[in-house]
C-alpha cells in the first residue's frame, strides 16, 4: 500500500526517522533482530529479521506492499535496502554499482582519484598471504576493512611487525573479505553532512569531531566547526563533483574528512545512510531544519522541502556517553558544570545492566555553550565530567 514505509531497525538512532514517518501519516514498519529496540514500540508494526539480509528485507517489503524503505544507520542495512529497492522498483536509491562505489572504501578511493579528488594512497588485499608479500610500504599506515563502519577493525601500524596482526583483525571485521592498507593523513577530523538535489549541495552542516574513547570512533561533535569557509567551499565542490560524475539521486550525502594543515579537505569516509548516535536529530536541533524528515522523504523518492536553517551564534555539542569499563552498571553521574549545559538527554541505560564489553553506548546528550572557550574547556576534560560507575557484582 502506498501509505506504508519500512524502516530497517528500531534503535535509538532510528527514532527520529520513525517519528518523521508517523508525523507524515505513514503506517510505519520497523525490522531488525533486536526485539527490545526502543523504536519498535513507536512504530505501527515490528517484524523480526536480519536487516542486512536482502532476502529477508525483500520479503517484508513485498508482504506489506511498502511505498519505500528508509535505511537505518548501518552501511549493511543501506546495502540491503538499496538492493531490495532496485529489485522491486522502489524509489530513492541509486543503482547498486553506484551504491558500492560510495559505500566500499576501496571503490570510493579509486573513483575519487579518477575524477581528481584528493584521496589517500592505498593497497587492496584479499588474503593475509598478499599482505605478507607487501614490500616498500611507508609507515605509519592504517589497516581497515573496506566494508565496515564506526571505526570497526581499524588499526594504525607504526612498524611492519604490526601489519599482519592488524590485517588479520581487519579481515575478521570484513564481510566481503577485503581490506585496505592506506596512508595516514595528518590533520583534524570533521564531519560534513549534506542534502543534494539535482547533483548540487543545497544544504550542508560541518562539525568538529572528538575521539576521546577510541581513536577511530567519534564520541562527540561540535558546531560550528573550526573549518575555514574556503575549505568548506572546496569540500562542497568535491561533493558536487562526486554527484555529477555518478548522477546520484537526490538526498543525503554524509562525509567524514580530515583537514590538512594547508586547508585541504581529504575525504576519508562517505555514505548515503543516516549517521548514528542521533546525529540527524542534532542537526535538526542546531539548525531548525527537519533533517530526519528530509532524509525520509528522499528515501521515498519525494522532494524534500526548502532547506532553510536558523543558526544562532552559540556553540553546540552532541556527546555520546560511553563506558570504558565492564561489569554491572551502578550509575552514570554528570558533573554540576556539565549539567548546566545539558539541554537534551537521551539515556539508553538501566541500573544493573551488564556491560560485557568496553565502549558500551549508554546514551547521548546535547549541550549548549555561550562561548567557544567555555565549550573547549569542558570538552577537553570530558571524562572528568561523565562518571560511569560499574562493579563486578550487581548490588
Amino acid at each position: 500500500m502506498a501509505n506504508r514505509v519500512l524502516i530497517s531497525n528500531g534503535g535509538y538512532s532510528e527514532i527520529p526517522l520513525i517519528n518523521a514517518s508517523k508525523e507524515m501519516g505513514y503506517y510505519t514498519i520497523v525490522c531488525g533482530n533486536n526485539e527490545d529496540a526502543p523504536g519498535n514500540g513507536l512504530a505501527d508494526k515490528y517484524v523480526r529479521c536480519d536487516y542486512s539480509d536482502p532476502a529477508s528485507v525483500r520479503s517484508i517489503a513485498s508482504s506489506y506492499g511498502v511505498a519505500g524503505i528508509c535505511s537505518s544507520c548501518s552501511d549493511y542495512a543501506y546495502l540491503a535496502a538499496g538492493q531490495v529497492c532496485n529489485d522491486l522498483g522502489l524509489p530513492g536509491y541509486d543503482d547498486m554499482a553506484k551504491i558500492r562505489v560510495i559505500h566500499n572504501k576501496n571503490e570510493f578511493r579509486k573513483f575519487a582519484r579518477s575524477i581528481g579528488i584528493p584521496a589517500p594512497w592505498f593497497y587492496e588485499f584479499h588474503s593475509l598471504n598478499e599482505v605478507e608479500q607487501l614490500s616498500g610500504i611507508t609507515f605509519p599506515c592504517l589497516v581497515k576493512p573496506v566494508d565496515a563502519f564506526g571505526g570497526i577493525g581499524i588499526t594504525k601500524c607504526l612498524h611492519r611487525d604490526d601489519l599482519i596482526r592488524a590485517a588479520a583483525e581487519a579481515f575478521h571485521s570484513s564481510r566481503i573479505n577485503r581490506i585496505l592498507v592506506e596512508e595516514v593523513i595528518d590533520g583534524t577530523d570533521h564531519g560534513y553532512s549534506s542534502l543534494v538535489a539535482g547533483n548540487k549541495v543545497v544544504f550542508s552542516f560541518c562539525d568538529n569531531e572528538y575521539h576521546d574513547y577510541y581513536e577511530y570512533a567519534v564520541s562527540a561533535v561540535c558546531f560550528p566547526s573550526d573549518v575555514p569557509e574556503s575549505s568548506i567551499h572546496s569540500l562542497t565542490e568535491q561533493v558536487n563533483k562526486i554527484c555529477g560524475a555518478l548522477q546520484l539521486k537526490d538526498g543525503l550525502v554524509h562525509i567524514q574528512f580530515r583537514l590538512k594543515e594547508d586547508g585541504t579537505p581529504v575525504i576519508l569516509e562517505v555514505c548515503r545512510r543516516s549517521p548514528g548516535d542521533l546525529y540527524i536529530e542534532f542537526v535538526k536541533y542546531v539548525t531548525g531544519l527537519d533533517y530526519p524528515r528530509a532524509i525520509l522523504e528522499s528515501s521515498l523518492g519525494l522532494p524534500f522541502g526548502e532547506c532553510v536553517s536558523d543558526i544562532t551564534d552559540r556553540f553546540f555539542v552532541r556527546q555520546v556517553i560511553l563506558s570504558e569499563n565492564t561489569g554491572y552498571l551502578q550509575n552514570v553521574v554528570f558533573s554540576q558544570e556539565m549539567e548546566r549545559h545539558i539541554t537534551e538527554r537521551f539515556l539508553y541505560f538501566s541500573k544493573g545492566m551488564l556491560l560485557s564489553k568496553p565502549l558500551h553506548k549508554l546514551g547521548v546528550v546535547f549541550m549548549v555553550f555561550d562561548s567557544k572557550d567555555e565549550m573547549e574547556h569542558l570538552m577537553s576534560h570530558i571524562k572528568e565530567h561523565i562518571k560511569v560507575i560499574t562493579s563486578e557484582d550487581w548490588v
